[in-house]
């Protein structure tokens, strides 16, 4: 079982790129793909921000993937980082725009500590360019929404979970 979970503010511009690629992502899967008799499955949510809540779904998925936008990185650069498992993430920190209430490292070690399990994880992040007041992405952000769903559905054909390929809507 595989989490995708975009967070983000989509009223803060291009901290609305997690969203947009849970957005776009769902597009791209079908339903068939996302729920099959086989076992395979994949839950793609987007939030404003995470939550402690969060850590429940987080310790029932093999794999989670974090996405959200950074504004450390250069403008556009697309980063992937594979998080740490267990207690010793929560001194893995994130760069994430803006206050989020907790990091991707702190829902694992919170999964680990309540529910006795931190799955294999990853945060992808975009370098964003405005953090302005509106609803549009910036065009490097924009420009990097498919490519990170496409860097998404290679990382879960990789690993033989979640949905290999990819649906045409």
């Amino acid at each position: 079982m595989v989490l995708v979970l975009g967070y983000g503010n989509t009223l803060r511009s291009d901290d609305g790129f997690g969203p947009a690629v849970a957005s776009y992502l769902q597009c791209k899967v079908s339903p068939v793909q996302a729920e099959s008799t086989s076992g395979c499955s994949l839950e793609i949510l987007s939030e404003q921000q995470l939550l402690p809540e969060h850590a429940e779904k987080v310790a029932g998925k093999s794999l989670v993937i974090f996405v959200d936008a950074s504004q450390t990185t250069e403008t556009g650069r697309i980063v992937c980082l594979e998080l740490t498992r267990g207690a010793e993430a929560a001194s893995q920190g994130t760069d994430s725009i803006l206050p989020h209430s907790f990091s991707p490292a702190t829902i694992l070690a919170l999964a680990d500590s309540v529910y006795g399990h931190s799955p294999e994880a990853y945060l992808y992040t975009v370098g964003a360019a405005s953090l302005a007041l509106g609803e549009k992405l910036s065009p490097p952000v924009e420009a990097a929404v498919p490519k990170v769903v496409e860097m998404i559905l290679s990382k879960l054909a990789q690993s033989n979970r979640g949905c290999p390929g990819r649906g045409e809507r």
